[in-house]
């Protein structure tokens, strides 16, 4: 290639030209960057408030039953709840409570009822049941202390009393 003016002029212009079109590019990639930074930053919003929304909801439709019912089952409440997470998680299936097993996530089989926990949890089978016997009120009557009933085989002698023969 022979080196004209007309080369060099044809070069020159080339140049300009692609260093207009790289400077296009420059400002089309930081505007694209920018808009991926506003993107991300409306997606970590986006989750912030869905982490939030999640928290308030579990503590309305779980934590909040589960609190109350720990409360009417128990005098110590916090243990009760510490004891119970270590071998069971409350769910909500479908808009329903449901107990499932903490390691395996299987459902319990029994239901979310008090009834349901104090009989499952106070059976001589499960094995936190010595605990749970511990912490949990198994009756509200006055004088039996909160424990179980155990039938006794023992039957004390009745006391006969003498009678009153009326008299001063």
């Amino acid at each position: 290639m022979e080196f004209t003016q007309e080369n060099f002029d044809s070069l020159q212009n080339q140049n300009a030209s692609l260093q207009a079109e790289n400077e296009t590019l420059r400002r089309t990639n930081a505007a694209l960057v920018e808009r991926k930074n506003h993107h991300k930053q409306r997606a970590v919003d986006a989750e912030a408030k869905h982490k939030t929304a999640s928290d308030a909801l579990y503590q309305l439709q779980i934590s909040a039953p589960l609190r109350g019912m720990a409360e009417r089952l128990s005098t110590v409440p916090e243990l009760w709840l510490e004891q119970f997470a270590k071998a069971y998680r409350v769910e909500s299936h479908d808009g329903k409570l449901v107990i499932v097993n903490a390691p395996d996530g299987k459902e319990s089989g029994f239901d979310f009822t008090e009834d349901a926990i104090k009989t499952a949890l106070l059976d001589s089978k499960h094995p936190m049941s010595k605990t749970f016997c511990a912490i949990t009120i198994v009756s509200r009557a006055s004088g039996g202390s909160g424990s179980p009933i155990v039938p006794s085989t023992h039957k004390p002698a009745s006391a006969k009393r003498p009678r009153s023969t009326g008299g001063w």
